[in-house]
């Protein structure tokens, strides 16, 4: 009877070498995700464009997508040791995985409240995120166990925190449909911006689904398309023009 080294599409029980390998890869296509996306940012946007400095949207999603690296790389090591939940690597992958959605979380409130007279909403909302991820990682460290329990915050507020995502790109998606919010198109016409945000939407549905669906091995690399729909929707929302459209966003044109 052959033996497998890796078999992607294997739901082993936990324990199996089979379902290691599994999870193992697909950590490892997560991390490939956000090397591409980080490298993006920084050698076109940032050096090819110089547009990076400029899109507080840019670098917000930088910084959720370098944050997210970390936990990748050491969710990969702690499949790699064949000790999933320990502190070691463990808590660190669920820290860091939580840290990473805060940035990104509040790179969509500029897309929610683009007016200059909502500032300080944002302002409301990004101390929110800030909160809530200083809890979520409290309480991740302080109940740490070796069950696999306490990557429960991670995985409601990675779950929730996509919604929000979708959500928030629908109703900009309508705001820019509707002529409320114009976007530059020196890059891509109306049309096609409200396709491309209609895509970045249904790669975070894609995600969700195999997230829950697929094989660990597609299953746990999935959730790097909602960085990479992150990217996506930000490198076009940073082109926002409008006379009312708030100033700490930045205009990539």
């Amino acid at each position: 009877m052959a033996s497998h080294i890796v078999n992607f599409f294997s739901t082993d029980a936990e324990g199996s070498d089979l379902l290691r390998a599994g999870m193992l890869i697909g950590h490892a296509f997560f991390l490939l995700f956000n090397v591409i996306n980080v490298s993006y940012l920084a050698l076109v946007q940032w050096y090819a464009l110089r547009q990076l400095n400029k899109s507080t949207l840019l670098q917000l999603a930088l910084a959720g997508c370098f944050l997210q690296q970390f936990s990748c790389i050491a969710s990969v090591a702690r499949w790699n040791e064949g000790d999933p939940h320990s502190a070691h690597f463990g808590m660190p992958s669920a820290i860091f995985g939580i840290l990473s959605h805060a940035p990104c979380d509040m790179a969509y409130l500029f897309l929610w409240f683009h007016r200059t007279e909502q500032q300080t909403l944002i302002k409301i909302g990004c101390a929110f995120f800030a909160l809530l991820n200083a809890v979520l990682v409290t309480v991740t460290y302080t109940k740490w166990d070796y069950s696999g329990s306490s990557f429960k915050y991670l995985i409601m507020y990675g779950l929730t925190s996509t919604l929000w995502h979708i959500v928030a790109v629908w109703r900009f998606r309508g705001e820019h449909n509707d002529g409320k919010v114009r976007i530059s198109e020196s890059t891509a016409s109306s049309s096609s911006i409200s396709r491309i945000l209609l895509l970045a939407i249904f790669m975070d549905f894609f995600a969700l689904c195999l997230e829950a669906k697929a094989p660990p091995a597609f299953g746990n690399g999935a959730p790097g398309l909602h960085y990479s729909s992150t990217i996506l929707v930000m490198v076009f929302a940073s082109g926002m023009d409008s006379d009312h459209v708030t100033h700490v966003i930045g205009k990539c044109t």
